[in-house]
């Protein structure tokens, strides 16, 4: 056997840390383009969910603007406005989140707030709040006031 001095292995082993770390260095720079792929793509969908969101939250905000300027219109607003002023919001909410009030658009996409169906829910949340509270003159200002604009009941909306 033929044995080599210390310093034949040298310029081998160093031959051999130089491809290792390069292999590395390689590997580190692909990982680091995947994670800024990912992290680009999570800021992608995040602001297309800002914007969403934005637009939702300005639906809303119009369908509860165009329910508070049609309560002033009921008969005998005047007489009762703070049990109005009090539930109002409590009506819009319900009125909201009630699922017939949503549009079905598709497999893929959220519902949309239906503009058609949101009225007829808002007044009937509020015709059965005077109901269950014992407020007659308040139930029959309410159905004047959907009648008088066309706006249908909310059972009607949501059997079409």
């Amino acid at each position: 056997m033929i044995t080599h001095g210390a310093g034949d292995l040298i310029p081998h082993v160093a031959a051999l840390q130089h491809s290792v770390f390069q292999g590395m260095g390689w590997r580190l720079e692909m990982d680091l383009k995947k994670i800024g792929g990912l992290l680009m793509t999570i800021a992608i969908a995040g602001v297309f969910m800002y914007m969403r969101m934005e637009k939702r939250q300005a639906a809303n905000e119009a369908m509860e603007g165009m329910a508070k300027s049609l309560i002033p219109q009921v008969d005998g607003y005047e007489a009762n406005r703070k049990w109005y002023d009090a539930r109002t919001d409590v009506a819009i909410g319900q009125a909201i989140t009630a699922s017939s009030s949503f549009q079905k658009v598709g497999r893929r996409r959220r519902n949309v707030l239906d503009e058609s169906a949101f009225l007829p829910n808002f007044i009937d949340k509020l015709i059965a709040m005077a109901q269950n509270e014992g407020k007659p003159d308040v139930v029959k200002s309410l159905i004047a006031l959907r009648n008088r604009e066309g706006i249908a009941r909310s059972s009607d909306v949501a059997s079409d």
